[in-house]
């Protein structure tokens, strides 16, 4: 288990759920726990957990550390959002290691058959790494789940034998294990990088526009947006600079701007009117961004229009 003193894992049915302090953590899945065998230092955590049932369950889950999943028996598929982005991922077969950063959000349902068999390894890396291995610190790794990799899976497998072993250098063995693993998840998440494509299609830049340009009178969130085409904020934010050449909020204050700009020219609207249709709360907030696009302020705009 954790450290009770981070007060950051919280399951639905162990005691410890009791004791945790940080609410923003969560961890809950909705399949009865059959046990557990854990090895815990400070910087590195190792679970191994049973658990049955049938069916599709639920799997809620934020944790502050990085943590690598092997669902090794029992766990099919996965379906929900990640960091508010849309999945749907076998967990069977070849795919059966996950990724999750620090932080990152889980809502999903997972389908189990009966025996379900799982290990989790969760990673303290600026602990676990110190001052040194700036390399590893430094370059972060997005969340991922349902993805094969041998020498990750055989990795985890070789923890079975420390987990009853648990003599005075298992703390030494799973943080020198850690290390290993943080190696061949960068350098495989260096590949996925390389073969996932770097632009947004015709079609998905197409479904962002046409639902930015029907919500101009609302508040929609990244998440919102990026849910639309399948992927993670973060993710979506990349890909659409790359194909746009500016980020998706620049977007869709430009096209408020503008549609604010078409309605001064062609309505008899006024600036309040005008500025709540294209989602500024107030008409001095329309009006800065205003002349930052156009140099005029709104009332300036109409009056060069309508001469």
């Amino acid at each position: 288990m954790a450290n009770a003193t981070r007060g950051c894992v919280r399951e639905a049915d162990n005691s410890f759920a009791n004791r945790t302090q940080k609410h923003e953590f969560f961890r809950d899945v909705g399949a009865p726990l059959i046990q557990k065998k854990a090895l815990s230092g400070p910087a590195v955590t190792i679970e191994w957990i049973e658990r049955r049932g049938t069916g599709s369950v639920d799997w809620r889950y934020r944790q502050d550390r990085d943590a690598l999943f092997y669902f090794e028996q029992g766990v099919v598929a996965c379906h929900g959002a990640l960091d508010g982005g849309r999945i749907d991922r076998p967990l069977d077969g070849a795919t059966r290691l996950a990724f999750v950063e620090a932080c990152s959000t889980i809502e999903t349902e997972v389908e189990i058959s009966g025996r379900c068999l799982y290990w989790v390894a969760f990673i303290d890396k600026e602990r676990l790494l110190g001052n040194g291995k700036e390399i590893l610190k430094l370059q972060r790794l997005d969340s991922r789940i349902g993805f094969d990799n041998a020498a990750l899976a055989a990795a985890v497998k070789r923890l079975r034998a420390e987990l009853t072993r648990t003599d005075e250098l298992s703390n030494l063995y799973i943080e020198s294990w850690a290390i290993q693993a943080l190696v061949l998840l960068h350098r495989l998440f260096d590949d996925f990088q390389r073969e996932s494509p770097t632009r947004l299609t015709r079609i998905e830049i197409s479904k962002v526009m046409e639902f930015m340009e029907a919500s101009i009178a609302r508040n929609i969130t990244l998440e919102c947006i990026a849910a639309l085409v399948g992927l993670s904020p973060r993710h979506f934010r990349r890909l659409f600079r790359a194909s746009t050449g500016v980020g998706p909020n620049e977007m869709f204050t430009n096209m408020r701007l503008e549609r604010a700009a078409r309605d001064l020219r062609d309505s008899r609207k006024n600036v309040t009117e005008i500025s709540l249709d294209c989602g500024f709360s107030q008409p001095q907030h329309l009006a800065t961004a205003f002349r930052r696009k156009f140099g005029l302020t709104p009332t300036e705009f109409r009056r060069s229009v309508a001469s």
